[in-house]
């Protein structure tokens, strides 16, 4: 089931992924996140 994210969580998710030091794809493995799903 695809998870609805607002603008506002996933300028949050930016700014997690900037702070954690991980790569995207890393981020993305670690919470969970689909790769295609991350804004470009």
């Amino acid at each position: 089931m695809r998870k609805f994210r607002s603008p506002d969580q996933w300028r949050q998710i930016l700014e997690d992924q900037q702070r954690s030091g991980l790569t995207i794809s890393e981020f993305c493995r670690q919470y969970k996140i689909l790769t295609k799903r991350w804004p470009h």
